[in-house]
This record gives C-alpha cells, sequence and structure tokens, in this order.
C-alpha cells in the first residue's frame, strides 16, 4: 500500500512557502476546518488562503479543499499513476495544510484514496474492508465511527479488541493507497517518545469506485 519516495523531488512543489502561496495565490477561496481535532458535526468556514496563513500558526484551523487550479499547475501528478489508465479515473485532487498536530476520525471513503505527503509526516491506521460493519457506533450516513479516537473506550467498542489493524508511517515525498472503503484514521507520527506534529501539506488522489450498498 505504501510508495515510498513516490513523489519525486522534481514533482514536489517546493516553492509553496507560506510567503509564496499568500503572494501568489492570497485571494482565492478556501474551505477551512475549526478544530485540528477533526468533528463532522461541525460546520467549516471559508476564509482566504493569505488569511489562513496570518492565523494558522496560532489557531486551531486547518485547510481542507479541493486544490484550487491554479496551484495544480504547481505539482504533477506521481509517475506510477500516469500509465494504466488511472488518470481517467481520478476525479479530485484534495489538500490538508496544517501547521500540525490534526487528528481525523476513524472513517470509510466512497473512493480509492492515494494520500501524498509533500511536507510534513502522518500515521495512518488502517482496518479492512471487511470490518465496516463489525465496529460499532458506525454512523453510515456519513461514513465515520462515533467514537474518540484519542480514548477509545473498549466497552463501548468491544470488536476493537480483536480486529486486525495496520499502521503506516508516510513522510515527506511517500505517497499511500487505500483501497475503497477500508477504514483508515490519520494522525501524527511518533519518532523516540516525542510526537512530530508538522502535517504542513497533504494531497490525496481521488480515484471513482461504486457508492457502497
Amino acid at each position: 500500500f505504501e510508495f515510498k519516495k513516490a513523489l519525486s523531488l522534481s514533482s514536489l512543489p517546493m516553492q509553496w512557502t507560506d510567503e509564496y502561496l499568500s503572494s501568489n495565490y492570497g485571494n482565492l477561496t478556501v474551505t477551512l476546518e475549526t478544530a485540528k481535532k477533526e468533528d463532522r458535526k461541525k460546520i467549516g468556514f471559508h476564509s482566504t488562503i493569505k488569511k489562513f496563513i496570518e492565523n494558522y500558526k496560532e489557531k486551531s484551523v486547518y485547510m481542507t479543499d479541493s486544490l484550487p487550479e491554479p496551484l495544480r499547475k504547481d505539482w504533477s501528478i506521481p509517475e506510477c499513476l500516469r500509465c494504466g489508465g488511472f488518470t481517467s479515473s481520478l476525479f479530485d485532487a484534495r489538500i490538508w495544510f496544517s501547521s500540525g498536530d490534526t487528528s481525523s476520525v476513524l472513517h470509510v471513503d466512497q473512493y480509492e484514496n492515494f494520500h501524498c505527503v509533500v511536507f510534513g509526516s502522518k500515521k495512518f491506521i488502517l482496518i479492512d474492508s471487511h470490518f465496516v460493519n463489525a465496529i460499532e457506533n458506525f454512523n453510515k450516513k456519513r461514513g465515520y465511527y462515533e467514537m474518540d479516537v484519542d480514548r477509545v473506550d473498549l466497552d463501548e467498542f468491544p470488536s476493537l479488541k480483536t480486529i486486525p489493524w495496520f499502521e503506516a508511517s508516510v513522510e515527506r515525498g511517500d505517497c499511500l493507497y487505500i483501497p475503497y472503503l477500508w477504514l483508515h484514521q490519520v494522525g501524527e507520527v511518533y519518532f523516540e517518545g516525542t510526537c512530530f506534529r508538522m502535517d504542513r501539506f497533504v494531497l490525496m488522489l481521488a480515484m471513482k469506485r461504486e457508492i457502497w450498498p
């Protein structure tokens, strides 16, 4: 599932500094989340890239949106996806941008995922799609599990005591393929007892797949 250094140095948008983005794309409108720990009951809001960059290091916000069209000229699709008809199946490229310390819900997606870390490092917890309906408190309408991922109550979620799971650490230039309907939770990466909390940029390429039954 993991493609080490799938993004070559030539394909990494090295110019994506705060100053570059603010100066060249500061007027673009993007969607922001109101907390670094994902809460799907909260509603996001819109802001310009310039205003986001002015505030993201001090405030608990992060950018999550489709990659704005003008920014797409700064990077290229990983070489491993340029053959076999993959490009015809791509329907979205999304960007996550924060100062770090973010955490997603445990969820499933209705499409194939290809996550690429541009700057920073991320940790993924992955569970096979066969277990989608085996875990308690699944909000099928919104595709996530109503649990506190930082303090999982095993009395409330007893299935997690026995369900197998995988962990992947994805670093700068690496990409991770997540199959359709595989459960996943995204957070920080730990090194030698410390937490490396610089998410910075994560690009996700979404590939078409049928909606779940």
